[in-house]
């Protein structure tokens, strides 16, 4: 198994890392959309690589009703597939509740983040909750949206960029194709 394979399935199912797992979503329903520049295929490492880390690709997809899906494959991995949606926290934050499987024996529900430093430079970070109350997700989203920028709350999980240069980032003076 690759180093992102591996690093997927053990943060998605947080048996490593700490990372917070909820019975239930941070909104009961998606109340955010994904920004549309984060759709679309990405090839990522982990954000704190060890000697032996592969690249994978994370492919990101709109679905209906604002739920995404989210495929994350280690080269020569099988496919594991994600169901996410977006909920909007105070000051216009935005974090994706993502549904893992509860056959893992762990809380059916983690929350991530993103941000895009440049137009093909994505930045995945998990919940690892530091001092969050383990408390239903309308009382977590309340929590989580006072300490959003605390240390110990995020860790950094993936680095991405994009397959295809976004038409932002592409040389002026390039030849269209």
């Amino acid at each position: 198994m690759t180093n992102l394979a591996r690093l997927a399935a053990v943060a998605a199912t947080g048996l490593l890392l700490g990372c917070y797992n909820a019975d239930e979503p941070l909104t009961t329903k998606p109340t955010a959309t994904l920004d549309p520049a984060v759709m679309g295929e990405w090839r990522c490492l982990s954000a704190a690589p060890q000697s032996d880390s592969q690249a994978g690709s994370v492919v990101l997809a709109a679905l209906p009703d604002r739920r995404y899906s989210a495929t994350l494959q280690g080269d020569e991995e099988k496919p594991e597939q994600y169901e996410l949606f977006a909920s909007q926290l105070a000051r216009s934050r935005i974090a994706a509740n993502v549904r893992i499987r509860a056959s893992l024996g762990v809380k059916e529900w983690a929350v991530m983040r993103y941000s895009l430093a440049t137009p093909d430079l994505l930045l995945i970070d998990y919940l690892e909750g530091a001092g969050l109350p383990q408390v239903p997700g309308a009382k977590l989203n309340e929590a989580l949206g006072r300490r959003w920028d605390e240390a110990g709350v995020f860790k950094p999980y993936l680095v991405c960029v994009r397959t295809k240069p976004s038409e932002e980032e592409k040389p002026r003076g390039a030849v269209q194709q």
